[in-house]
């Protein structure tokens, strides 16, 4: 390193503090018009708002250190002796911050693969929720009662992730259950007539309702119906509340495990 700290502290006077903060502030008002530019251009070509994010971040980086050579060379430093310090730095920082650098990594293959995007409700690492943001560092999720919840992008790497908003629709599945002494057409109709009830559940594929087992005291149907996937819950609760409704206009009851006991008096 050719500069000490006592010999640039000798190089700062007054006339090389005006232009060093005429630098300043006109690098900072060309990297605020930069930003606006490539936000404008990134904008315009629909690129992702995670990966967008990440753009930005760089480039406001590498403006900053732009700005710091700038202003470095007004007061006669060499911008080999800069490149050497950060590069020392860099490698100091680079060592105790893996797990960081990692974390980037995962950023950039999330940003590659694509195994989810911003919006996408999905469950990995042992959590659920929408995906907010994808940072360098972590994927931010909010849950469905609002919590928000970081997850480090190196788990992310590593998990296995479900998506449930890939296809944008989804299949709800439900089992229900009737006596043996109720027409199989009977209970048919009654969860038929209730699936009728919301135009929000798909025609094709048309849904399913068929016998799946034979209990030692009841039949069990399976009901398989496709919807959007943003109606997903809606249309879970809705069958369920509609069918109870149906069953009990065509006097099906709802069976429960029951056992029955006699007692043998000598």
């Amino acid at each position: 390193m050719d500069f000490s700290l006592t010999q640039l502290i000798s190089k700062v006077t007054l006339s090389k503090l005006i232009p060093a903060f005429a630098y300043l502030a006109v690098g900072l008002i060309l990297r605020m018009l930069l930003m606006r530019l490539v936000r404008k251009m990134l904008e315009k070509a629909n690129v992702k708002e995670s990966l967008s994010h990440l753009v930005l971040g760089i480039i406001s980086v590498l403006a900053y250190i732009v700005i710091f050579m700038a202003v470095a060379a007004v007061f006669g430093i060499q911008t080999t002796s800069v490149v050497a310090l950060l590069s020392v730095a860099g490698l100091a920082v680079s060592l105790s911050v893996q797990g960081i650098l990692t974390n980037c990594t995962g950023c950039a293959v999330l940003l590659t693969v694509h195994p989810f995007r911003i919006g996408d409700y999905i469950e990995a690492d042992g959590i659920g929720g929408v995906v907010k943001y994808i940072n360098l560092i972590y994927t931010t999720f909010v849950t469905y009662d609002n919590k928000v919840i970081y997850v480090p992008n190196s788990h992310l790497m590593s998990a296995k992730i479900i998506n449930y908003s890939g296809d944008g629709r989804r299949r709800v599945d439900f089992v229900f259950k009737a006596g043996y002494d109720v027409p199989v057409n009977t209970v048919k109709g009654a969860i038929q007539e209730a699936i009728d009830r919301f135009p929000n559940i798909h025609k094709d594929p048309a849904p399913y309702i068929r016998i799946s087992e034979y209990g030692d005291s009841t039949i069990s149907y399976t009901v398989r119906v496709w919807c959007d996937t943003v109606n997903y819950w809606a249309v879970h609760d809705d069958i369920l509340e509609a069918v109870g409704e149906t069953f009990a206009a065509h006097n099906i009851d709802h069976i429960y495990p029951q056992r029955d006991l006699r007692i043998l008096k000598d």
